[in-house]
């Protein structure tokens, strides 16, 4: 395995040689992991989970390729938390306990002293830990501590063949038991929930926890993201500033949602490169400045003295919470429905003079009740408190619960004259495929029965949404695309915007406890397989992951608390003719006056409404001879 940067291979064949390499030593890896998994959790006496490397440096196509390999044996999915590193480089082999990524330095030599404190073991040192660039990620260091990244371990000098490769992960692990705990508990672990369970918040987050299944691979993979996106905001990386990929870090919802940006992308594409130089300059300020934090956020929000037009509370709150992932809690602003305000009053924890301090004093202390007030649950564990309380804010104080126990379903049985199991029934299959679909001929009522159903299982509006579909519908109307638009200058750019599904993903995504739907009426009068592209994957495998059309570099997720339900119409064209891949991810419903939910239905209409029953006859007595007749 040999180190290029992005865009030098000497050759096409060179370039290729070393995606050949660096996948079959992460495919070793990978097994090697797996198959010492247990054996290692026995040794370590705590319950492990293994992850993956990505083959290249970064997450797009266009980064080179590493030139090191590792297994990975964690608590927890998170590049922060402590591991067990098995790591391969073209010089040797490490078998070390890792401190986790994208911590503070000043963490890092705390760190150090303790592990000297434990005692290092014999045959093993700490080891520098070096960019790619450098050709060679490790080099021994001896007994002395390196700045930056702390991993110790044993070091094999050309590195380990055979069955000995296994016998020698378990040996020096049961030797690093000891720093690998002390690791774990200078990074917060969470107690247990033995530990709170007289906590009036106890209950709230056991259902939490059971509900969202937190933490799962998506909040992985929000986590990855944010060690990612740590790396643009980094002391070197606003040295070399990026503004493509400091842009994606607020225009996207991974992590941490600060909402729609305009006026801050306006602002920072009229800057020139000295301008830029000097936002960059700002930021660093904002996340590694001397100054107390609150004096920090308020320099930065006034245009008078280091402020940007819309570099507001939301975007800086972000920033923050990526920097420092173990003390700033990423929920992004303040007032709202989801804001820190109304999540404080929720849990009780409102101070008087609160609301009427400066916005850098406000953030700062909303910050801090918060995340004392759940560290207990959650340790350092600041996204799963974020996770939490957008829960519980949705699950709100009281009023939610009450609108629960409204028998919904019930009451539309009532309204639209069809028997309750029917209507349960349609419930049932949305819970076994997530997507369903009415079909039938005009009239029969199925895009009526199909809104009722959605506000029956999505009281809240703001839960559901409705979308019709023409010959024209195209993934970026359903999904996400670019649109024209001028700037101030009169210039004309472009601009990625969500459509319906992206935006209600998001909605669901951010309300774990709450059911959504999507209402696509007249499904099948759009090209379906060219509307849904890549989506379809995410129709049969929920909170699975891809990378979309136009965010390569994003993963995407479709959540399980969203439902699709389409309405087709055999007139415009046959089930038939339907993407076979479409049909067997949605269940399908005949909706026909004769057979089916819709039998009968005029007849208990008519007599619920105490109108003569001969109307019903005589429809019945014309649909019979217009069978006879047409065969």
């Amino acid at each position: 395995m040999g180190w290029y940067e992005a865009g030098e291979y000497p050759s096409d064949e060179v370039q290729s040689q070393a995606g050949r390499n660096i996948h079959a030593a992460l495919g070793e890896m990978d097994m090697l992991a797996r198959g010492l998994k247990d054996e290692v959790a026995a040794l370590l006496v705590r319950d492990l989970m293994t992850s993956k490397t990505d083959p290249r440096v970064g997450y797009n196509d266009d980064q080179p390729f590493r030139a090191d390999a590792y297994a990975i044996f964690t608590i927890e999915k998170d590049m922060l938390m402590p591991s067990i590193r098995v790591w391969a480089t073209p010089k040797g082999l490490a078998i070390g306990a890792h401190f986790g990524s994208q911590r503070k330095y000043a963490d890092y030599a705390e760190m150090a002293d303790g592990v000297l404190q434990v005692g290092l073991p014999d045959d093993m040192q700490f080891f520098e830990v070096r960019k790619h660039r450098e050709g060679d990620r490790l080099r021994p260091v001896g007994n002395e501590p390196p700045k930056g990244e702390l991993y110790v371990g044993e070091w094999f000098h050309g590195g380990l063949i055979g069955p000995e490769v296994g016998d020698q992960v378990l040996g020096t692990v049961a030797k690093l038991q000891a720093i690998f705990d002390a690791m774990v508990v200078a990074s917060g672990e969470a107690p247990s929930s033995a530990d709170v369970t007289d906590d009036p918040l106890h209950d709230a987050v056991t259902e939490f926890r059971e509900q969202t299944g937190y933490p799962t691979d998506a909040d992985a993979n929000h986590k990855a993201e944010r060690a990612q996106m740590a790396t643009v905001i980094s002391e070197d990386g606003l040295l070399g500033f990026d503004l493509p990929e400091f842009r994606r870090i607020y225009n996207t919802g991974r992590y941490a949602h600060p909402g729609p940006q305009s006026h801050l992308n306006v602002s920072l594409g009229q800057m020139t490169s000295e301008e830029l130089d000097t936002f960059a300059n700002n930021l660093e300020y904002l996340l590694r400045g001397s100054d107390p934090l609150g004096d920090r956020v308020n320099a930065l929000m006034d245009e008078s003295e280091r402020g940007v037009k819309g570099f507001g509370e939301a975007v800086i709150t972000k920033l923050l919470a990526i920097e420092y992932p173990f003390e700033v809690v990423p929920v992004c602003v303040y007032r709202g429905p989801k804001g820190k305000g109304r999540m404080l009053k929720l849990l009780d924890l409102h101070e008087d003079g609160l609301d009427s301090l400066d916005t850098g004093g406000r953030m700062a202390r909303s910050n801090e009740l918060l995340r004392d007030r759940l560290s207990p649950f959650f340790g350092d564990d600041t996204y799963g408190m974020a996770r939490f309380l957008y829960w519980y804010s949705e699950r709100g104080d009281g009023e939610i619960e009450s609108a629960d126990e409204i028998d919904h379903i019930g009451n539309l049985a009532d309204k639209v004259f069809v028997d309750r199991a029917v209507l349960e029934e349609f419930v049932g299959l949305l819970e076994d495929k997530g997507q369903i679909i009415f079909y039938g001929p005009p009239g029969t009522g199925k895009t009526y029965v199909g809104r009722e159903l959605a506000k029956a299982i999505a009281p809240d509006p703001a839960q559901r949404m409705l979308v019709q579909f023409h010959p024209s519908t195209s993934y970026e109307d359903f999904f996400e695309g670019f649109r024209p638009e001028t700037d101030v200058r009169g210039q004309l750019t472009y601009r990625l915007v969500k459509g319906p599904l992206a935006l209600i993903a998001d909605r669901a995504r951010d309300n774990p406890s709450k059911q959504h739907v999507l209402v696509i009426d007249e499904i099948n009068r759009a090209n379906l397989p060219k509307v849904f592209g890549e989506l379809l994957f995410l129709l049969e495998y929920r909170e699975e992951t891809i990378r979309s059309l136009y965010r390569p570099d994003e993963p995407f997720e479709l959540p399980k608390n969203l439902w699709i339900i389409g309405t087709m119409n055999t007139a415009d064209r046959s089930i038939a003719l339907v993407d076979a891949a479409m049909r067997r991810r949605f269940h399908f419903v005949g909706f026909f006056p004769d057979q089916g939910p819709m039998e009968e239905l005029l007849r208990r209409w008519l007599a619920a409404n105490r109108e003569p029953e001969w109307i019903a006859d005589l429809l019945d007595m014309v649909n019979t001879e217009l069978r006879e007749r047409l065969g």
